[in-house]
């Protein structure tokens, strides 16, 4: 199965598995990267939805740098999903997990706060598809039925056919991205306005992974002659266009798009921090705690599941700011980096007994 969130954010157990053979062509480099490049990108997932309950300024400066974690995931699978094999047992696995925190933490909410669930919500623990629970699980359910069509165009399109063709559905959907646009209508013809413009969806998530294939095929060349500190500095350059842009919104130069513009999935310079990025940990040498990485990184879809439940995250990050002190500034800042470090390694601890438990299912299952 290969490996998101991704973004799916995608189990790296089986992303491990299932991708070892294909990635160990540049000595295991890849495979490191690939692992710790998802334990960032969740960070920066956890980071984004602290700072939608923070205020002003704090709220945009979190959201400018850690918007672009979604993107990371969509291409991170297509960047470790080229050329594997995606197995149908990975994607029930993965339907399992995600049925396993739903249901457990409707069922301790119904006993915790009962004013706050209801038994029907239960019953739709079973079905995430179909109830969409969880956004980008629904999302990337659909695409892993086109990963292998995916992965052939990207094999088999002459190199410069298929950069056009990113390109050209680049633009159409980053139009989607801004407010003059929006009212227009949407691409292929799928309705106008809604989560779809905003890269909630499928088709984006499609796009996400043509670009981390086509970068994985045909970027040899560009990351060992760049070095990975001027990624770095293109990541920072598009943080700085995002503040620019709000700033700039604040004070009325920019009457006919929203604020928010720059802030969407589909917006370039998003797009353009994910690229970077996963340029950045592809290009890294590193040289220690390999195994520790490599085991961490197999929790990361269970840091987005428990965190970003619907009860979880209604309680606790969007109503932020009712219970957060009055502070400057700086302070907020530093009180949302101790909460995303805190939220991320608890969630991470708090998936161990599954992991260990799955372990021994699948051990049993194979003998």
């Amino acid at each position: 199965m290969c490996g998101v969130v991704q973004s799916i954010v995608l189990s790296a157990e089986d992303e491990t598995q299932c991708h070892k053979a294909s990635m160990k062509c540049e000595n295991g480099k890849d495979i490191l990267g690939s692992n710790f490049f998802r334990l960032f990108s969740m960070f920066l997932v956890v980071m984004y939805h602290v700072s939608i309950g923070m205020p002003g300024c704090v709220c945009s400066l979190l959201a400018c740098t850690s918007v672009c974690a979604v993107n990371c995931f969509g291409m991170l699978s297509g960047y470790v999903g080229l050329g594997s094999h995606h197995r149908k047992s990975g994607i029930i696995w993965l339907w399992i997990q995600v049925v396993w925190y739903y249901l457990l933490i409707n069922c301790l909410s119904l006993w915790l706060m009962p004013e706050k669930n209801t038994p029907y919500n239960i019953w739709k623990s079973f079905f995430p598809i179909c109830t969409n629970g969880y956004w980008f699980f629904t999302a990337y359910f659909c695409l892993f039925w086109c990963m292998p069509a995916l992965d052939y165009i990207v094999e088999h399109l002459e190199r410069k056919s298929l950069i056009q063709m990113v390109i050209m559905l680049g633009i159409c959907l980053f139009l989607t991205s801004f407010a003059p646009f929006r009212h227009l209508g949407e691409p292929f013809g799928s309705g106008g306005g809604g989560r779809y413009a905003l890269g909630f969806c499928a088709p984006w998530l499609g796009f996400l992974y043509l670009i981390g294939a086509t970068i994985r095929k045909h970027t040899h060349n560009i990351r060992n002659k760049i070095h990975a500190k001027w990624f770095i500095v293109g990541y920072l350059g598009c943080v700085a266009i995002n503040i620019i842009w709000i700033r700039l919104c604040v004070w009325g130069w920019l009457p006919f798009f929203r604020m928010s513009d720059i802030l969407q999935y589909t917006s370039p310079t998003t797009l353009m921090q994910a690229v970077f990025l996963l340029l950045f940990f592809q290009s890294l040498q590193i040289q220690h705690a390999n195994k520790y990485i490599a085991y961490f990184s197999t929790f990361v879809f269970s840091v987005y599941l428990i965190h970003t439940h619907p009860l979880i995250y209604s309680r606790f990050f969007k109503d932020a700011n009712q219970w957060l002190p009055t502070t400057p500034w700086y302070l907020t800042a530093t009180i949302a980096l101790i909460a995303g470090i805190g939220i991320f390694t608890g969630c991470l601890l708090l998936d161990m007994p599954r992991y260990w438990l799955f372990s021994i299912i699948r051990k049993r299952k194979e003998t």
